[in-house]
């Protein structure tokens, strides 16, 4: 009976800190100590519980074995969504997604390139972040923004100028990542090696 219990609190406990590996990725994943520290708890846990789930298998314990494997599938789930958010920022995409209308409006305020063409912010968040960047979605149909180069025309440097202090260009080094149809994902950080 004792024994029963006890796995059922260590079930329990594997969960708990499969949920807490999970949230505590928020806090570390802009942090390159922490973020390798929590990479390593990750892989132990998933470790542990992929033992454990096998293990409760070959006994005949389906209902233990599922919930070890659940804790896997929470700690490697939220490791995947993190990775693509990094790669892919399908936060971003499913934001354009869920509120459309906002980022259509977008489209028509903001500042003017050339004729037909506009730069516009549609969103900044306008907290910093501990690592020292902050993000903005933002419309450029010149798509001038796209340049790896760095190399931008100067009638799109001065809408870009203009759209100041919402997107600051001139004060911070940025990085553009498309997102489709004209919009793109702008980070801003304190590495002022690439400003306007």
């Amino acid at each position: 009976m004792t024994s029963l219990r006890l796995s059922g609190v260590t079930r329990g406990l594997f969960l708990l800190a499969s949920v807490i590996s999970a949230c505590a990725l928020v806090e570390t994943r802009y942090h390159v100590l922490q973020f390798a520290m929590h990479l390593l708890i990750d892989l132990v846990l998933a470790l542990v519980g992929l033992g454990c789930s096998m293990r409760a298998w070959s006994s005949g314990k389906r209902r233990q074995s599922m919930h070890y494997g659940l804790g896997v599938f929470v700690i490697v789930g939220s490791l995947a969504l993190h990775l693509a958010e990094r790669q892919y920022h399908i936060g971003a995409l499913i934001a354009l997604k869920l509120e459309a209308s906002k980022y259509e409006s977008c489209k028509s305020r903001g500042a003017s390139i050339v004729s037909g063409k506009i730069l516009s912010v549609c969103s900044l968040d306008a907290q910093w972040n501990e690592a020292l960047f902050t993000e903005a979605v933002i419309y450029d149909s010149s798509d001038e923004l796209a340049n790896k180069d760095r190399h931008y025309s100067a009638r799109w440097r001065a809408a870009a100028l203009s759209l100041e202090p919402q997107a600051p260009f001139s004060q911070y080094s940025f990085e553009a990542y498309p997102l489709g149809r004209h919009y793109y994902l702008v980070t801003f950080n304190y590495d002022t090696s690439s400003i306007l």
